[in-house]
């Protein structure tokens, strides 16, 4: 996460949010969703796409959206956080990010990707597994994953997505945000992933892990 949204996490009101503000911007009364990137790339920037046709609400990507979303919380012409996050990362999402949006109550999605693969959730909302509790069930089959992810924080330059795999990807992730939104539905702790070669969904669902202070909320 960038300075700039670190600071922004700061200035959210202090309340839980639950997915019901993405359901706005249809009814009378309620205000349109906004949707934040939180990450880049080509994966992004197809997703946004996606969602701009497909939801009637503010869709901010860039290097530019966080600041945005900033001076307007800092402006006070903000009365409301982001609707949803989306976290778009190469190879693994950070817990320690996702964490930030977790202690505001921002509803967060993990869109993750590498070269031929892309994994789309869970949406963490209160009531459901956070991204640590990933991390920890994944240290528990791998003691090694705390290296592996260590080795991602040292800036190397993060893997091109194939094409196919970046349109499937993205493509699942505006499927469930869309499912979200206008049809109500949400699976706590299911991730979709697709890998090439194969036109297949793979369902994972992750649970609590007892370890995790989320478990305490």
């Amino acid at each position: 996460m960038t300075a700039t949204a670190e600071r922004l996490v700061q200035f959210l009101p202090a309340q839980e949010r639950d997915l019901s503000d993405l359901r706005g911007g249809t009814d009378a009364g309620r205000a349109a969703p906004r949707i934040l990137f939180d990450g880049e790339g080509e994966i992004a920037v197809q997703l946004a796409g996606l969602l701009r046709r497909e939801i009637a609400g503010d869709v901010l990507i860039g290097r530019g959206a966080a600041d945005a979303l900033d001076l307007e919380l800092r402006s006070g012409e903000l009365a409301g956080a982001p609707s949803l996050v989306v976290m778009v990362a190469p190879v693994a999402a950070s817990s320690m990010r996702a964490g930030l949006w977790r202690n505001a109550g921002v509803p967060h999605l993990p869109v993750v990707y590498d070269t031929g693969r892309v994994m789309v959730g869970p949406v963490v909302v209160p009531g459901a597994p956070c991204l640590r509790c990933l991390d920890l069930h994944r240290c528990d089959k791998d003691p090694s994953w705390p290296l592996f992810l260590a080795r991602l924080d040292r800036g190397l330059p993060p893997p091109a997505v194939e094409p196919t795999a970046c349109a499937l990807g993205a493509g699942l992730a505006a499927l469930m945000i869309r499912n979200l939104w206008q049809e109500e539905r949400h699976l706590p702790g299911v991730s979709l992933e697709v890998a090439l070669p194969e036109p297949t969904v793979i369902q994972r669902r992750w649970s609590f892990h007892a370890r995790c202070d989320c478990v305490q909320d």
